[in-house]
């Protein structure tokens, strides 16, 4: 993907994209200044030491709130992560989605090209995809990062599970699901909108690829070890409904129910957005645009091959999603577990992006004429489709030295509740309105706020502060008699209170919520701390577990196949000779490695001269970008090896020939004599002097232990 032309001349539009990133501050979007708080306290844990922290502390008022519990904690890594290496809060939160949306349709584009769409094809796809309207939406108007996030995962997400479905291999299916978890942990919502998605892209390629039967079934363990390797967090999130406010995201504002949307507003273009209103109209459309230039490419169902495969499928896919928007699916949302905390059926707008992008660069394909000029007015009309909404206006939030307090007072002027909507993650004994606390001081000093409430301890009492941090504190108290004490802390699970290194029973305050212990006289060590439940950290041994395992793929471990061995060369240091005999190159023939010849094991065929083709790429460059063909007369020849099916063998010899030339493979364990010979075929030559690649080297097979291999044709 990297050494074409096509990806390369992708890469301004996605500036284009991007541009407004680069205005100070971020714009008045409903959810974007949220999100990027959440990185800060992200980012204020890791300081502390704590890579996941389910519990937030600083939130709603310094009583804490366990969000990172039960949303995806992958974009404030991102940011955080950002912030860790020297950037500031804002410039980290921007260089992030950037890099996402070049994540993003660098994505498609592959998954393009895995269907066999040219360059061109490939590079419009990743431009309509960037350029969705829904997408540059959530980028400026929505800002819904962690979305944004899981929509530029979701095209990988399918490309790793179509690489293992077509060429098995355990390093692809832990590839496969290494990208699933990382969805899981991105947008819980997208996540579970996705994971339908997936299912759906498993069928079709399994239509389309006709792998062996155990792959097929393999591939749905892709599932479940996505599940395992984000088990620390997937589990808990659903197993802990129970402990908060969530059925607040199924009433009001937020039932479905009021969210449906009619065609006519779905394939709308982008309305100009009028700067006069208060109030701006919500773009919630697949863009007009973008549904006319899709057209063309339904074409393709004209035609066998994966064409129209890609084309009958992402059309369906589309038409569902539109159904899955209107009012027609209201008993499928009522009816399916979860569903209804999608909250907003247009949130189907981001995964359908996937399928028009990949029609529009199938439009590219079946535009035969003028196909440069076609590229250019289509990847034009994208971009100028979605222009309307590349200008957000408004006051923007310079957020580059934002603080703790900062964070606090937004939460209070916005009217959330620990950066979320209604509240829906406060523990479910907190039932009276939350007033602020005594804590708000200590963030505005930059201070530690100490958690012990010491207005409930009995005259006479002295406290001594022994340590102070966000989720473990220690104190000396001296009491003249028993009291029942409380801490500025929420109660949740994972909270205990250890006297004297002991714990003690805790309790959640009536109406408050506030976590409550009972203290005897005398002078006693107490402990504050979130230490987890027992079942949470065995979910995190599990997910470590499995992703040291899948550590090997960050060091480009050999794909091992994942069905019976292959048969394997003896060792040494064989030669190829073509036409007059003159050795072309050497290679290692080691017993742990498959020999190929033009990725096809034990066969010989004439590759496309000059590079090699993309994964998936079936034709000579496909349409939109030819490769240079060999002259008339001249065969081309790459020996290469791979392991464990990889689609692209590593070229190891290279060489030409004349027709008629001779070809001999030497090796030194096979006594000197050579162990294939044949011919090249002198071909016919189609018109224009380019050689037919098809016709030529049908035959000549690779049997290791013979003298000699006969061409069967």
């Amino acid at each position: 993907m990297l050494r074409e032309r096509g990806f390369w001349l992708m890469i301004p539009g996605l500036l284009l994209v991007t541009s407004p990133l680069g205005w100070a501050g971020f714009p008045p979007s409903h959810d974007g200044v949220l999100h990027v708080y959440r990185v800060l306290e992200m980012h204020r844990m890791w300081r502390a030491g704590v890579f996941f922290p389910r519990w937030a502390p600083d939130l709603v008022d310094g009583l804490g709130y366990p969000l990172f519990h039960f949303l995806g904690p992958l974009f404030p890594w991102l940011g955080a992560l950002g912030m860790t290496l020297g950037l500031d809060l804002e410039s980290s939160v921007k260089v992030v989605l950037a890099l996402l949306t070049l994540l993003g349709s660098a994505g498609v584009y592959r998954l393009a090209r895995r269907w066999g769409i040219g360059e061109g094809g490939a590079m419009a796809a990743g431009l309509a995809y960037a350029f969705a309207p829904f997408r540059v939406r959530e980028l400026y108007w929505q800002g819904d990062f962690p979305q944004y996030l899981g929509l530029c995962l979701l095209p990988w997400t399918l490309d790793t599970l179509h690489d293992y479905l077509r060429a098995g291999g355990w390093v692809r299916w832990w590839k496969a699901g290494l990208t699933y978890a990382l969805l899981l942990l991105s947008h819980n919502i997208t996540a579970m909108l996705s994971t339908g998605v997936l299912l759906g892209y498993g069928g079709l390629v399994l239509w389309a690829e006709r792998p062996p039967r155990a792959r097929g079934g393999k591939a749905l363990g892709v599932l479940g070890l996505g599940i395992g390797l984000a088990a620390f967090f997937v589990i808990p999130a659903l197993s802990d409904r129970s402990l908060v406010h969530l059925d607040r995201l199924l009433r009001g504002h937020f039932d479905f129910r009021r969210h449906f949307l009619g065609l006519d507003r779905l394939l709308s273009l982008v309305p100009i957005q009028d700067q006069s209103l208060g109030n701006p109209q919500e773009v919630l459309t697949l863009g007009g645009h973008q549904v006319v230039l899709a057209l063309p490419g339904l074409l393709a169902l004209r035609r066998p091959g994966r064409s129209r495969t890609l084309a009958l499928g992402a059309g369906i896919a589309v038409i569902g999603m539109i159904a899955l928007m209107t009012s027609i699916s209201r008993p499928l949302w009522e009816h399916t577990p979860f569903l209804a905390y999608a909250e907003f059926p247009w949130r189907w707008l981001g995964p359908a992006a996937l399928p028009m992008a990949l029609l529009i660069g199938l439009s590219v394909e079946e535009i035969r004429w003028a196909r440069g000029l076609a590229l250019a007015g289509i990847s034009l009309a994208v971009i100028l489709g979605a222009a309307p909404l590349l200008y957000p206006f408004g006051r923007f939030t310079v957020m580059r030295g934002a603080t703790l307090a900062d964070l606090q007072a937004f939460d209070r002027q916005a009217g959330l509740i620990g950066l979320t909507s209604v509240g829906e993650l406060l523990p479910r004994w907190v039932t009276r309105e939350i007033r602020g606390s005594p804590l708000e001081e200590d963030y505005r000093e930059g201070r530690e706020p100490v958690r012990l409430r010491e207005e409930d301890l009995p005259p006479g009492s002295r406290v001594e502060i022994r340590s102070l941090h966000p989720l473990d504190q220690r104190f000396r108290v001296d009491l003249p008699r028993e009291a029942t004490v409380s801490f500025w802390v929420f109660a949740f699970p994972g909270w205990n209170v250890q006297v004297d290194g002991q714990p003690v029973a805790i309790w959640p305050e009536e109406g408050t919520g506030r976590l409550q212990t009972h203290l005897p006289a005398g002078s006693h060590e107490v402990r504050l701390h979130f230490a987890g439940r027992w079942d949470w950290r065995l979910l995190e041994l599990l997910s470590r577990a499995l992703g040291s395992r899948a550590q090997p793929l960050a060091l480009g471990a050999p794909a091992r196949p994942d069905g019976p061995p292959a048969t394997r060369s003896p060792s040494g240091t064989c030669a190829l000779r073509l036409g007059n005999g003159h050795r072309r190159g050497t290679w290692d023939d080691a017993p742990d490695r498959e020999t190929h010849v033009c990725g096809s094991p034990h066969q010989l065929v004439p590759p496309s001269f000059g590079s090699e083709p993309s994964p998936g790429d079936e034709r000579a460059g496909g349409r939109g970008f030819r490769r240079p063909r060999p002259p008339a007369g001249v065969s081309s020849l790459l020996l290469g090896r791979r392991a464990g099916g990889d689609p692209a063998p590593h070229p190891l010899v290279a060489g030409a020939a004349s027709d008629g030339d001779p070809i001999q493979r030497v090796c030194p364990w096979a006594g000197g004599a050579p162990i294939l010979s044949t011919a090249l075929p002198e071909r016919s030559h189609a018109p224009g002097g380019h050689a037919d690649d098809g016709a030529a080297m049908a035959g000549g097979t690779l049997h290791p232990g013979r003298a000699h291999s006969s061409d069967p044709g």
